[in-house]
Protein backbone atom coordinates (compact mmCIF):
# COMPACT_ATOMS: atom_id res chain seq x y z
CA UNK A 1 0.00 0.00 0.00
CA UNK A 2 2.89 2.30 0.50
CA UNK A 3 4.67 2.01 -2.69
CA UNK A 4 1.41 2.63 -4.46
CA UNK A 5 0.50 5.54 -2.40
CA UNK A 6 3.76 6.94 -3.00
CA UNK A 7 3.12 5.87 -7.00
CA UNK A 8 -0.18 8.15 -6.52
CA UNK A 9 1.68 11.25 -4.94
CA UNK A 10 4.38 11.40 -7.51
CA UNK A 11 1.42 11.30 -10.40
CA UNK A 12 -0.35 14.04 -9.06
CA UNK A 13 3.03 16.12 -8.47
CA UNK A 14 3.97 15.30 -11.81
CA UNK A 15 -0.02 16.06 -13.31
CA UNK A 16 0.38 19.86 -11.22
CA UNK A 17 3.84 20.65 -12.66
CA UNK A 18 2.66 20.02 -16.33
CA UNK A 19 -0.64 21.98 -15.59
CA UNK A 20 1.50 25.08 -13.91
CA UNK A 21 3.47 24.69 -17.11
CA UNK A 22 0.55 24.94 -19.62
CA UNK A 23 -0.87 27.87 -17.84
CA UNK A 24 2.42 29.82 -17.94
CA UNK A 25 2.86 28.92 -21.73
CA UNK A 26 -0.87 30.55 -21.99
CA UNK A 27 -0.34 33.33 -19.95
CA UNK A 28 3.00 34.60 -21.50
CA UNK A 29 1.29 33.81 -25.10
CA UNK A 30 -1.66 36.13 -24.18
CA UNK A 31 0.53 39.06 -23.37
Amino acid sequence: MEAKGTIIIALIIVILILCIQIFLETKSDAE
